[in-house]
């Protein structure tokens, strides 16, 4: 019986998963009840949804949508699936809020979920820390990017092994861009 498998040597458990990691739009300064409770600008909601229709528009489909609790972030999130016209709800965690790069990483090793395209909200400098952890094996470099920035990491593993320099960047994309400023 022919087996590409054993042919090639490639395994069965062989699997590419796919991270789209999104800074939190623009937001204001300030928020009612500190820095967790500052919501999105006008302009950040337009950022946020743009992004959402890009995603639908270039097929980047998503499995699930993981976002910091943070009122900025919970709103991204939801403007982002309206954008991409999903009914998909997003689920929150308090821990995505204000993490660094390596507690992004260890929340995403830890992952038990069976998703290969998960959305993840959150904020700078972790986003970037996290970014240039998977792409660059450098755990020192950050990656400024402006609010509504997508960054799609591909890579052929399950989320509980990857780690640095295990993802290939495939996409980096400022909302301003979509949005023709």
């Amino acid at each position: 019986m022919y087996r590409p498998d054993a042919l090639w040597g490639f395994s069965r458990e062989w699997i590419v998963r796919t991270l789209y990691i999104l800074r939190h739009a623009t937001a204001a300064a300030a928020g009612p009840e500190g820095d967790a409770s500052r919501p999105l600008t006008p302009a950040g909601v337009r950022e946020a949804e743009a992004i959402g229709r890009y995603m639908a528009s270039a097929a980047l489909s998503i499995d699930a949508l993981v976002s910091s609790s943070a009122v900025r972030a919970r709103e991204t999130a939801q403007a982002v699936l309206r954008g991409m016209g999903s009914a998909r709800e997003a689920e929150f965690l308090s821990d995505l809020y204000n993490a660094s790069g390596p507690e992004l990483l260890r929340w995403l090793q830890e992952r038990e979920g069976q998703e290969s395209k998960l959305l993840l909200v959150a904020h700078m400098p972790g986003v970037g820390e996290l970014l240039s952890l998977l792409t660059t094996e450098a755990h020192d470099l950050v990656l400024g990017f402006a609010p509504a920035t997508l960054a799609m990491v591909v890579g052929e593993a399950h989320w509980a092994d990857w780690d640095y320099g295990r993802g290939s960047l495939q996409l980096l994309l400022p909302a301003a861009l979509v949005l023709g400023r």
